[in-house]
């Protein structure tokens, strides 16, 4: 449903109409699914922090979004209102301000990829529910201290996050106007011309990429005190660019976890010097 809601949305008058109709008959067999489909990482109440919400929750929502209105699929005004409220918890409970996630790059990378569409398709319907709590997270500028200026993805760590891996294209176009032109520059070095139908749906028209050294703001250390999550860069050039993050985990909600106090996780001179388990010794 995450590729055939938007598809459905974006290419509605290109379809024919037995095309229209297939699709629609698939996603309100879905919307049937999503209604009774249960597990402990969506269930609980009281906390909404698992990639699991954003993922089952709000694909759901984004099927809401796309079909609601067509044929006999009706508005389903109850699902959306709960979508929405599911979706801005997961935000405001899995996201501190600094954009840090306890499950780590990988699962960070995974859950943006199913928000922004989400997020995208509620603003183009009038509905500003998420808005905010979208934009509070400064997940591209963790990206920019994190994420080493090699075509080899090599990244620092924490959570349960591997020590490579590409950046989202997700992110393009997210945070302050200096952020996006830095990330987008990064974005080109590291990814490259990659991304699919992600990149195309949000690489940000009008903005230059800018190399990041000249903003001196984006190395200066990103400092997390509510995550015990601290994040330095010398610069942004190449394979001798330093990065260093230290952690502490002061946080712990459902979801994959990694035991982090004192942490560290080290990158300079083409070498990682230190690392962390990703999930090598979690259950």
């Amino acid at each position: 449903m995450s590729q055939l809601a938007p598809a459905y949305d974006l290419a509605y008058n290109g379809w024919s109409q037995a095309q229209r109709d297939e699709a629609l008959e698939t996603m309100t067999y879905a919307a049937g699914y999503y209604a009774t489909v249960t597990h402990p990482n969506i269930d609980n109440a009281a906390d909404k922090a698992s990639n699991w919400v954003a993922v089952i929750r709000g694909t759901e929502l984004l099927t809401h979004l796309a079909a609601r209105g067509d044929g006999a699929y009706g508005l389903r005004d109850d699902r959306v209102a709960f979508g929405l409220t599911e979706v801005r918890r997961h935000l405001d409970e899995a996201f501190s301000d600094s954009g840090w996630n306890q499950e780590g790059w990988d699962y960070l990378n995974y859950t943006v990829g199913a928000l922004a569409p989400v997020v995208r398709a509620a603003h183009n319907a009038g509905i500003t529910d998420l808005d905010a709590s979208w934009q509070r997270p400064r997940m591209a500028e963790l990206a920019l201290h994190t994420f080493a200026v090699r075509t080899t993805k090599d990244r620092l760590q924490f959570g349960v996050g591997e020590r490579t891996g590409g950046i989202s294209p997700a992110l393009l176009g997210t945070g302050a106007a200096d952020t996006q032109a830095a990330y987008l520059w990064l974005y080109e070095r590291t990814n490259g011309a990659t991304g699919g139908v992600a990149a195309l749906a949000n690489w940000p028209e009008g903005v230059t990429p800018t190399d990041p050294d000249s903003q001196p703001q984006l190395r200066q250390a990103l400092l997390d005190d509510e995550a015990g999550a601290y994040h330095f860069r010398d610069r942004y050039q190449g394979d001798d660019d330093t990065l260093l993050s230290v952690s502490n985990r002061n946080e712990n909600h459902a979801g994959w976890s990694q035991a982090e106090s004192f942490a560290m996780s080290l990158i300079g001179q083409g070498t990682t010097w230190a690392r962390q388990p990703a999930k090598e010794n979690t259950n």
